[in-house]
């Protein structure tokens, strides 16, 4: 099979996040939300964050499910990150966008790591709008092209994303670290009191 473009609205289904706060009710279940801080790495950390009491008995389909692609295009940026299994009743807010992608023609953290790529940053820069939050509307979201190869280059892709950030997560503990330990040997030269 040969590479083929298509447009994001044909890779698979595009929604908003929901508007939780017209679901809260102090009787309903905790329900895990999902905000765009949750996509630092391509799966955000499960059962951590925010929760609220929502009633989704008319609205189930707000709760993510496993492989969907969670995105956030805000102020010239691009974080994703592919909802995982151990990652049970929660739902994406109004500022991300899920895409839940054709697996026939489409692998979920290959999206994940291609939509958050500089390449894909730059190739979006012009449709980032807005005075206050820049961002991109979903309906000009949808009809972005992208270049899909076939599926077992893009597993390979992922698996390449995925790497890339095992090894960033690493480097930025050591940093943490360092800069820690950097930080309370500075504080011995500081004096006591003004």
């Amino acid at each position: 099979m040969k590479s083929i473009v298509l447009p994001l609205s044909e890779v698979g289904v595009l929604v908003q996040g929901l508007t939780y706060k017209r679901y809260v009710d102090p009787d309903a279940p905790s329900v895990r939300l999902l905000q765009v801080t949750d996509l630092d790495n391509l799966q955000p950390q499960s059962n951590t964050g925010r929760s609220e009491h929502l009633d989704l008995r008319k609205n189930r389909d707000a709760l993510v499910r496993p492989g969907q692609v969670l995105i956030a295009m805000r102020t010239n940026d691009i974080k994703t990150a592919v909802v995982p299994a151990k990652l049970d009743n929660a739902v994406a807010t109004n500022g991300l966008t899920v895409l839940t992608v054709d697996p026939a023609i489409a692998d979920p953290h290959f999206m994940a790591g291609l939509l958050r790529s500089q390449a894909m940053r730059t190739y979006l820069a012009p449709l980032f709008s807005g005075q206050t939050v820049q961002g991109i509307s979903l309906s000009k979201f949808r009809n972005v092209k992208i270049t899909l190869p076939p599926l077992k280059r893009q597993v390979a892709y992922a698996a390449a994303f995925a790497a890339q950030d095992t090894y960033r997560n690493a480097v930025e503990s050591v940093i943490a670290l360092q800069t820690e330990a950097l930080e309370m040997r500075l504080s011995t030269l500081i004096p006591v009191g003004l």
